[in-house]
């Protein structure tokens, strides 16, 4: 049984416009939460601390969504709602708020999971956002449109400088291409791992065309690549590209028994476009113990394409690997080169339910996968036949990683 638990970037509101730039991270208690803030705000109330917004005015053919009542709670978080747009709610925490004051009871209220650790890296970006929202003493109004939502600009994109010298590179065929640590590497068993990256835009094209990025952990690296003659698992999580189906954001459990056929996806998709190039996005997956994982997924650009689902998985528990990748992944299609994928924030962990501390990937030995036609291909860089795609400066700075995954430039080599 799968268990989903919705948090505020998870509130689809398709074709809709925010009218100041730092409410939209305020949207979407969960669905109980928000009917329990719409039954607590009698009509004509309103929350005391925020002044009423002036009224709007839409560009022609949209519709106003303005705020009409509200409350303030016990721990002094305001609650807006909309008459125009019954079970919509906006949440905005109290006024000179802390890091110090962000306490568990603090984050539920404003409709995000409490369950991660203060120090992990999921638990620290939830502070932070709830410090960010606290700093917007405003209720947000909305103009909707029957339109899909607008294309993010690409940010531009640097190589790092200064990174660890490479210790180990192998290519990995025709689909994965990117960073690794093995539980060799690390010194034991890897059970978390987490990165920051911006979504690639589409630069193929040739038809049909997909690609993936995503971090994980197992699916092989740590057995020198191979699955053939040992039990391994796969939990992962990320965006794609794919012909026909836009831009999505994804979890998968795949494994060599369990969900084991490659033709079947494992996981969850979600719905099409929901997140857009150029948007800036986290993934974070850990084991919560031997036979269940966790998916964390947020896109910090927009409200859509979030996951947080934490489930039972019927795969090997695979331990040895934590990648962060850049993945060719359906070999009937032709590799939709994504340019350079930009990586941040690169973390890993050896403690199971996201209880530990976490660390570089660089701090210590890692592997390179150099992505290649798979037909025999021993080139490492960029210009040497066959090479798809190379990772590059890997950079361990503050206890976090940053590195790129730059796709060669190579004519002819991306068929299926």
């Amino acid at each position: 049984m799968v268990t989903i638990r919705p948090t505020r970037r998870r509130l689809a509101l398709a074709g809709v416009s925010v009218l100041g730039a730092a409410a939209i991270v305020a949207l979407g208690l969960s669905g109980a939460s928000s009917a329990g803030a719409a039954a607590l705000a009698p009509a004509g109330s309103w929350p005391s601390q925020l002044a009423r917004p002036a009224t709007a005015t839409c560009p022609h053919g949209q519709t106003l969504i303005a705020p009409t009542s509200g409350r303030t709670d016990a721990l002094g978080v305001a609650h807006v709602t909309y008459k125009s747009d019954p079970g919509l709610v906006a949440v905005v925490p109290p006024r000179g708020l802390t890091a110090g004051k962000v306490t568990s009871a603090l984050l539920a209220d404003v409709g995000v999971s409490a369950r991660n650790s203060p120090g992990s890296p999921t638990g620290r970006r939830q502070v932070q956002e709830v410090l960010r929202l606290a700093q917007h003493q405003a209720a947000p109004e909305f103009c909707r449109a029957p339109a899909t939502l607008a294309t993010a600009a690409g940010r531009p994109l640097t190589s790092p400088a200064g990174g660890p010298q490479l210790k180990n590179t192998h290519t990995d065929g025709y689909n994965w291409g990117g960073y690794a640590v093995t539980e060799a590497e690390y010194g034991g068993p890897i059970e978390g791992v987490y990165g920051t990256w911006t979504v690639p835009k589409s630069l193929t094209s040739s038809s049909p065309s997909a690609e993936s990025t995503w971090a994980g952990i197992g699916g092989g690296i740590g057995e020198n690549g191979s699955c053939s003659s040992v039990a391994c698992g796969l939990i992962q999580a990320g965006s794609s590209m794919q012909t026909n189906e836009g831009y999505r954001s994804w979890y998968e459990a795949i494994g060599t028994s369990g969900c084991t056929t490659s033709t079947h996806f494992c996981g969850q998709y979600s719905n099409i476009d929901a997140i857009q190039p150029g948007d800036d996005m986290s993934a974070e997956v850990y084991w919560e113990n031997s036979s269940s994982a966790c998916f964390f997924v947020s896109d910090f650009s927009r409200t859509t394409g979030s996951w947080d689902v934490c489930t039972a998985v019927s795969i090997p528990y695979d331990h040895t690997s934590a990648e962060w990748v850049n993945e060719s992944h359906l070999p009937s299609f032709y590799y939709d080169s994504p340019g350079t994928v930009d990586w941040s924030e690169q973390l890993l962990t050896g403690a199971f339910d996201d209880s530990g501390s976490w660390g570089s990937p660089f701090s210590g030995a890692y592997e390179a996968l150099v992505m290649d036609t798979g037909s025999g291909t021993t080139g490492t860089v960029c210009g040497q036949s066959g090479v798809l795609s190379v990772p590059e400066g890997a950079t361990n700075s503050g206890g976090e990683g940053s590195s790129q995954i730059v796709t060669c430039s190579v004519a002819g080599i991306d068929s299926p």
